[in-house]
């Protein structure tokens, strides 16, 4: 589960940095099992506040109202609760809970204590320094043999976006809304003062003949879209030492501009380059746009963070 790092962050920010034992506490709503068809798979959270404000979501939309529903009474009582959805029972295609998806889960409903707020805490600060964590959760009256269940939280994936420009807006806009965490690299004068910087977790202006300067490269995935020919192959020089590391490496234009700038990168070896840039980045779903360009680059990337 790799949403984990902002949907506690949202929590911590509704919450504040601690909580008490007094007053209604929020509840966790947990998916602990699922059998057939379902939204989410297990491990994934929401939370609900005491007077029902939601963060998260377990279902396309159809279960959202009846969880906060059930998650007040855990609210009021201060005791969690196993909550069942069965719809491989449905037989017609009619009711208001019927909804098709031919699936069974279970959500597991706990009041936030003391206890697991400091342990969101801690799982939170591991994922925001990048390290993999585990969230615990005691699970009542299920299976004698299953009172507690853990859950491994991965980090927020990583996006280096290597140029700024007007193409950079959706890219950079989708990949913070699918939760990655986005640095943006651009060294000309004319982006810094862009909207762009609002927009992406690190904005990095480091002169491009001093990129030996900056941090070991750890991100997931790379994009190279300077549209300068020679800027992209500085990049790719440099980032050869770390190619190994990259889940995703994709270079803006046609196959044959790849060529060109493998032969004026000079790498140590070319073979990993032609193996594994993709050129032209993304998918072919088709449109032209900058906005189409980016789902077609995210998808890709997407897709290759999951293999």
């Amino acid at each position: 589960m790799n949403d984990a790092h902002n949907l506690f962050a949202r929590y911590l920010k509704a919450t504040g940095s601690s909580v008490t034992q007094t007053g209604a506490p929020w509840v966790i709503a947990t998916l602990i099992a699922r059998e057939g068809s379902s939204y989410r798979k297990e491990g994934a959270m929401m939370f609900v506040s005491p007077i029902g404000e939601r963060i998260g979501v377990l279902s396309g939309g159809c279960l959202e109202d009846d969880i906060i529903h059930q998650a007040y009474r855990v609210s009021a009582t201060g005791k969690p609760k196993v909550v069942h959805y069965d719809s491989l029972d449905d037989d017609s295609f009619s009711g208001a809970n019927n909804t098709g998806c031919l699936g069974r889960i279970q959500i597991l409903l706990n009041p936030v204590t003391v206890d697991i707020h400091d342990q969101i805490v801690t799982a939170y600060d591991a994922l925001e320094s990048g390290k993999t964590t585990t969230f615990e959760q005691a699970i009542p009256n299920v299976d004698p043999g299953l009172n507690r269940a853990s859950w491994a939280l991965t980090p927020r994936h990583r996006f280096l976006v290597i140029g700024a420009g007007h193409d950079a807006v959706p890219i950079c806009t989708i990949a913070k809304q699918m939760g990655w965490h986005v640095t943006l690299w651009d060294d000309r004068p004319k982006w810094q003062q862009h909207a762009l910087k609002n927009i992406v977790d690190h904005y990095v202006t480091t002169a491009r003949g001093q990129l030996n300067e900056l941090p070991s490269m750890s991100y997931d995935g790379v994009l190279l879209k300077t549209h300068n020919l020679s800027a992209d192959a500085i990049w790719l020089k440099h980032l050869e030492a770390y190619q190994q590391s990259f889940k995703y490496i994709a270079l803006l234009g046609p196959q044959y501009r790849r060529q060109m700038v493998i032969d004026e990168a000079k790498l140590i070896s070319n073979e990993w380059a032609l193996q594994r840039v993709h050129a032209p980045a993304g998918i072919d779903i088709g449109g032209d746009s900058p906005e189409a360009i980016a789902l077609s680059v995210l998808s890709q990337a997407h897709q290759s963070f999951h293999r």
